[in-house]
């Protein structure tokens, strides 16, 4: 069914004046001290936009002091702390704007190891003229790009410097560099990887047995107290959240009426709060579920360098004789399997820093009561239905992949989703196809109820999500709205400076191929 309303159409003139508006919004929100991203202006205009109120403002030779009424109005939707709904699509933002994957984190920071490393590897790889003047310089390069090549560097810091010299002298001696300068690029690429995962295992075994002083990252501190506090505060922050979705779809369910007419203040703020909730609960889920993998991941890490640690310690027993062909592999072994640990530790700390982050933001959901909502939205009632239309139920035997079929409404019953009730659906009931699109629901009885008028059920659902605009993305509608699609973001490197032309990349390096 078509909505009425403007800013569901791909007007070009409108899709302007929205980015204008939008970039002036970022501006507004700069001169009031808060930094938001471009996205996410683009998001806050278009919400205010749905209601109809505000329509007037796309026109043409709108007064300054109107659309400065409206750049208020936005920020206030935003920044206010007793606007539930803004609460909710600045963190929907926020989580999506910065959660990624562990795969994408990993190659996020190659990215970043590209960079910090390009200068001196291009140093190391250019033609020396004068290579007897510049040995020590080029040395001292070769110890830098060491250090930030295997996550070992601090700036500034004279001791790390001081033991990774003595770990590369100790296989590749200054002496040596003459061999280096006359090969070619691509001899000393092979060569500076080499040494720099060797001289690696070199330090990191002298660390381990206490003979080199200095060292930057204490697995057992990490074992031992960072990963038992932050999975027992995570789990507990689970729990509770769980609970109160449960309860308050369980207090929703039981007044719940076809008649949203009827909804008083308490029942309303209820069901912004469960949408609140909702989201949140799904968020530290996501970050859970990530911390106990990298709780997984590090303990067995843990394990193999000790009995790496251990093959070392015995190989070095039988002399001196063959460490070229026995003790060398065992060495870079190792620095391999610091780096992994070492990765898992960032991942630890970035999924750490985003969960209290989130939780600043589950303190203002909590916060706020329900005469703090300011009115209740008038919602439409659909009641025209075209007998012509047909629907088809889909069981799980009908069809192979029955669970991969994607549903409208997400995972959630799409009879509910239209008085703005969030009910996780039973694909074991089945599904129902109409007009080209499926629908899960709880129950047979609303199932059955959809089939009887499924305009009118689709219909509702669209305005409810116009009258509470966080359920277009905690559905994933934003496409029947033509919002940005903020869940896409997640793999992508995107934080404050998102623009169209940058493919939302947050970093220039990464919007752009690297010189050769």
């Amino acid at each position: 069914m078509a909505l009425k309303n403007p800013i569901i159409f791909h007007d070009p003139e409108i899709t302007t004046k929205i980015r204008n508006l939008a970039s002036i919004f970022v501006s507004h929100c700069r001169s009031q001290n808060e930094r938001i991203s471009q996205r996410t202006s683009h998001i806050t205009v278009k919400v205010l936009l749905l209601d109809s109120n505000w329509s007037y403002i796309l026109k043409d030779d709108v007064p300054k002091c109107e659309k400065q009424k409206f750049l208020k109005a936005c920020f206030n939707f935003l920044f206010e702390e007793k606007c539930l709904s803004g609460i909710t699509v600045r963190m929907q933002c926020f989580f999506y704007g910065r959660y990624l994957t562990r795969d994408a984190y990993k190659d996020h920071q190659k990215q970043i190891l590209l960079r910090n490393c390009f200068h001196l590897l291009q140093k190391l790889k250019k033609v020396w003229h004068n290579a007897s003047e510049d040995l020590k310089e080029m040395h001292n390069d070769l110890i830098k790009l060491i250090l930030i090549k295997e996550g070992m560097e601090y700036a500034g810091d004279q001791t790390a410097f001081d033991e990774m010299r003595t770990a590369v002298n100790s296989i590749f001696p200054p002496s040596a560099l003459s061999t280096f300068v006359t090969s070619n690029q691509k001899t000393k690429m092979a060569f500076i990887n080499e040494v720099s995962s060797i001289a690696a295992g070199v330090r990191l075994h002298a660390w381990y047995s206490h003979k080199a002083g200095k060292f930057m990252f204490d697995v057992g501190r990490i074992m031992k107290e960072t990963l038992p506090n932050v999975c027992e505060d995570l789990h507990e922050e689970f729990d509770t959240t769980k609970k109160k979705v449960q309860y308050f779809r369980h207090e929703l369910l039981q007044k719940v009426t076809e008649n949203l007419g009827t909804d008083d203040k308490e029942t309303y703020f209820q069901k912004l709060l469960l949408i609140s909730l909702v989201n949140y609960l799904e968020f530290i889920k996501n970050l859970k579920e990530n911390i106990d993998e990298v709780a997984v991941q590090t303990y067995k890490l843990d394990y193999t360098f000790a009995i790496q640690i251990k093959e070392i310690n015995t190989n070095l027993k039988s002399g001196p004789f063959n460490k070229a062909d026995t003790v060398y592999p065992l060495y870079k072994d190792l620095a391999k399997t610091w780096k992994q640990m070492q990765l898992e530790g960032h991942l630890l700390n970035f999924y750490v820093n985003l969960f209290q982050d989130l939780k600043k933001f589950s303190e203002r959901i909590n916060a706020i009561e329900p005469e703090d909502i300011p009115e209740i939205p008038e919602f439409e009632v659909f009641l025209e239905q075209d007998p012509n239309e047909t629907t088809m139920a889909i069981f799980p035997e009908d069809v192979k992949n029955f669970s991969e079929i994607t549903l409208e409404c997400k995972e959630f019953c799409t009879y509910y989703c239209s008085i703005g009730i969030l009910v996780p659906c039973n694909r074991e009931i089945g599904i129902v196809m109409y007009n080209n699109s499926c629908y899960g629901f709880s129950n047979q009885d609303v199932m059955d109820s959809f089939r009887k008028q499924p305009a009118k059920y689709v219909a509702s659902v669209i305005d409810c999500m116009i009258k509470i605009p966080q359920l277009i993305f905690t559905l994933q509608m934003e496409e029947k709205f033509d919002f940005p699609v903020i869940a896409d973001i997640s793999n992508k490197k995107t934080h404050s400076t998102q623009t169209d032309l940058s493919h939302f990349r947050r970093e220039n390096y990464s919007q752009v191929y690297l010189p050769k």
